[in-house]
């Protein structure tokens, strides 16, 4: 089974139809991983957020993943830190955080993966795989660099950036073990349904 993991932006925690939306999402027990990040988003804006959504997710058997702060993930209940070029080193953040909690990180390149991996991580983001909104300023990596790190490295590698429902398979048959997945959620006229297309590709 390849995984399913979903993430949010600034843009999308603001707004306020976001709690309604990812309540649904998660009570339906789809998504393996949900991703709250939000970098520019308020301190008390993102405890507010975890504490409610941290349990429905826990209840419904979706891991619940806090990007960048490290902080918030010692203090409120989730199940680890998801880390980019800016945040702790993975070793030292699983110092912090202990052996139990997953550690993954976004890489840019082959090389980078294959460092990161050196540092202990659970899993890896690699992208932009396709060109997305999300990050317009971002070259497409193409599929080639999934095939190869898919091939160096002993934890998945989950496919981001542009990926749709129908790029599903095109990403597994690389080497993907799952993708990740902002826009083609949270921009459609229901995040639910498009949440649905993903359950029989994933």
């Amino acid at each position: 089974m390849s995984e399913f993991h979903i993430v949010t932006d600034d843009k999308v925690l603001e707004k306020k139809s976001f709690l309604e939306h990812a309540v649904e999402i998660l009570q339906s027990g789809i998504p393996d991983v949900f991703h709250l990040r939000g970098p520019c988003t308020s301190s008390k804006k993102l405890m507010e957020f975890v504490g409610i959504l941290s349990p429905i997710a826990k209840f419904n058997g979706t891991s619940f993943v806090i990007n960048d702060r490290v902080d918030l993930a010692l203090i409120h209940p989730s199940d680890g830190v998801h880390l980019g070029a800016r945040s702790l080193r993975p070793q030292t953040v699983r110092k912090i955080l202990g052996p139990e909690k997953i550690v993954g990180r976004s890489v840019h390149s082959v090389q980078e993966g294959v460092d990161m991996v050196a540092e202990g991580v659970d899993y890896l983001f690699l992208g932009s795989i396709f060109r997305t909104d999300s990050h317009p300023e971002c070259v497409p990596l193409g599929l080639e660099p999934l095939r190869v790190l898919s091939d160096q490295v002993g934890v998945p590698v989950i496919a981001i950036g542009g990926v749709t429902s129908g790029r599903v398979s095109t990403l597994l048959e690389a080497g993907a073990k799952g993708v990740a997945v902002l826009g083609d959620i949270w921009c459609a006229p229901s995040p639910m349904e498009a949440v649905l297309s993903y359950q029989n590709n994933c």
